[in-house]
């Protein structure tokens, strides 16, 4: 069965960017986005669980189903909790917006996250590792000055 929404704000679902107003259908209720108004139906509401307070007090990102704790790419690892605070804080949203998202947005903007935090984990390695070879130079020139 369909559910038919309209976009708030542009969005992106099924292969395409919606635009503000248009009226789409999405397959399932899971894949209703904060972005969208249910039109005719009403769209699933995050489960008070979820959402509840830890010991310290803040609310918890939530995941994704097959979300791993850390993702690895060669000798990086990337921590699930960091990927989902970097999603959200890219996204600009607070712990409940993002806890409203649909899981397929979590896992697609959870994804961009981690591509960022390795990308960025490269960028410092080059770095260290030029900063590195600068400071050899620098020590074979006083070798030879020391001759």
């Amino acid at each position: 069965m369909a559910f038919k929404v309209k976009a708030k704000q542009k969005g992106y679902y099924g292969y395409r960017i919606r635009k503000p107003g248009e009226v789409f259908h999405i397959e399932r209720q899971s894949e209703f986005g904060s972005w969208m108004t249910a039109v005719g139906w009403t769209p699933p509401r995050v489960k008070p669980s979820e959402v509840d307070p830890d010991a310290t007090g803040d609310a918890k990102l939530l995941g994704f189903k097959g979300s791993k704790p850390k993702y690895v790419e060669g000798d990086i690892e990337i921590d699930l909790t960091e990927a989902l605070q970097r999603a959200c804080d890219e996204k600009g949203l607070s712990v409940a917006e993002w806890n409203a998202l649909a899981e397929k947005e979590r896992r697609a903007y959870t994804g961009t996250a981690v591509k960022l935090l390795i990308e960025e984990e490269l960028a410092a390695r080059e770095d260290d590792e030029g900063d590195e070879s600068d400071g050899e130079d620098d020590d074979e020139g006083d070798e030879d000055d020391d001759t």
